[in-house]
């Protein structure tokens, strides 16, 4: 027999088993435990995705616009932008970053859908699979602040990792690449801090 005392412990615990933030909670402290890189989750493979030595802009159009938070950073995102930049050379991605990386942005970024900027410059878009709309992807870079837009980045990066082609379901990517023309006009005519 249940005494009175008993069964309000068994109404708690039911309370925390069938609550799903009991077990997002449980999730990261089990990853923890085992080891898991839990805000970027597993390390991407690509041709380069360990961290640069020395100077990390080099190569990079005006570097004297970034601010340099960290010489390496990795994120997780779903691609909603991926075009060229004409002006600089560098291939421009934005990213809706995964709930790991939402930390990577600033107030900034939210003139930029709420994504991540991700920038390939030249000399690394021949050794990088360029992504499309609506593909999860891990990138390896310097983590900066663009001073000029106003906006936290990935620039430059210099891993690039597809994890799957298309994880939305297919009328939501549909409603993603017809927003998407609309994005890229208003990208390069947005107002500067």
């Amino acid at each position: 027999m249940i005494r009175e005392n008993e069964r309000g412990f068994f109404k708690s615990a039911q309370k925390i088993i069938f609550n799903p933030r009991s077990w997002f909670l449980a999730s990261i402290f089990g990853a923890g435990l085992c080891g898991v890189d839990i805000l970027n989750g597993v390390k991407p493979h690509s041709t380069d995705d360990t961290c640069r030595q020395g100077n990390v802009l080099e190569n990079v159009y005006r570097p004297q616009r970034l601010h340099v938070f960290s010489p390496c950073m990795r994120a997780k995102g779903t691609v909603i932008a991926s075009l060229p930049n004409e002006e600089d050379g560098d291939w421009d991605i934005v990213i809706w970053p995964d709930p790991g990386s939402f930390g990577l942005l600033d107030l900034g970024n939210y003139r930029l859908a709420g994504g991540l900027m991700v920038e390939v410059i030249p000399p690394d878009q021949d050794s990088l699979h360029l992504p499309k709309i609506g593909e999860r992807i891990a990138v390896t870079g310097a983590f900066v602040k663009d001073i000029s837009n106003g906006w936290n980045e990935i620039h430059p990066t210099w891993g690039l990792y597809i994890l799957s082609n298309s994880p939305l379901p297919e009328s939501f990517t549909d409603g993603v690449r017809g927003a998407i023309p609309r994005l890229e006009e208003l990208f390069y005519k947005l107002p500067r801090p």
